[in-house]
């Protein structure tokens, strides 16, 4: 039994650092002044960091907490208003069956400001490590950021040519 129980723990240290090494590797990575010029200067640290979340909690496959990074128009139009409850049973369910698409990581290129309605949003490009299908592939993709009372919130991933 102690033999169990000092494995697990071994394996549950190596997880937590190499999680924290990743994520602390990409949030280091994705920050450039240049890059991110488009963000206004007061809000593009609180930008860096939620979306560093983001990709973790998609890494993780921590659904409860990427429900709640998503836009308010991500989660009506793209997942037709479903719960938090329904959302993240949906992905595991998608993870089971292998019919899910996850991003490990994600190196961003390019910010694009942009408007509709009236509403200032940025879209994002950059480089992506997908789980798609159960399968490790690598993407050109976006992903919109849309500052909401202070606090940023993403769209799903789209793929895109290229960024």
């Amino acid at each position: 039994m102690n033999t169990v129980f000092y494995v697990r723990a071994a394996i549950a240290i190596c997880l937590m650092l190499t999680t924290w090494a990743v994520g602390s590797h990409a949030q280091a990575q994705s920050f450039d002044e240049k890059l991110f010029a488009a963000i206004p200067a007061e809000s593009r640290m609180k930008l860096i960091e939620r979306l560093d979340l983001y990709v973790t909690s998609q890494r993780t496959a921590d659904y409860d907490k990427l429900y709640d990074l998503y836009s308010q128009k991500t989660i009506s139009q793209v997942f037709k208003g479903q719960s938090k409850t329904e959302f993240s049973a949906a992905f595991r369910k998608g993870d089971e069956d292998r019919a899910s698409v996850r991003l490990f990581e994600f190196i961003p290129k390019r910010v694009e400001k942009t408007t509709e309605n009236g509403v200032d949003f940025y879209k994002i490009y950059g480089k992506a490590t997908l789980l798609q299908q159960g399968e490790t592939v690598k993407r050109h993709v976006v992903i919109e950021a849309h500052p909401q009372n202070g606090t940023w919130y993403f769209s799903a991933i789209a793929t895109v040519q290229r960024d």
